[in-house]
């Protein structure tokens, strides 16, 4: 159940960065937001199948989404950019925390 829990909660932040489409930033930034989410939904679906590639993809996308982030003015103000920024730093500390990374692959 645990397990079925965190990988929508990975797919869902990846569906949510399609968001970015109405949000008023430059075109450049809509679609190069929706790289990382993409790649969310494609790093959970490798979280459920036990694939030892979902921890790599979940970190580079979590880095990319943040990384993305610096453009966008704004991003530390409560809204859509920093539950995102939250997400990713949260996303981030399981999978380079050795104890949290190797639960996340058991699940």
């Amino acid at each position: 159940m645990l397990q079925v829990l965190v990988v929508l909660a990975i797919a869902a932040h990846g569906i949510g960065h399609s968001v970015g489409i109405w949000m008023e930033v430059p075109r450049w930034f809509q679609l190069a937001w929706l790289v990382p989410g993409v790649a969310f939904v494609a790093g959970a679906f490798l979280l459920w199948q036990n694939d030892g590639r979902a921890i790599a993809v979940l970190a580079a996308c979590a880095v990319a989404s943040a990384a993305l982030e610096v453009f966008v003015p704004g991003t530390f103000k409560p809204g859509p950019y920093a539950a995102a920024l939250a997400f990713n730093v949260v996303l981030l500390i399981a999978v380079a925390v050795p104890v949290s990374r190797e639960w996340l692959v058991s699940l």
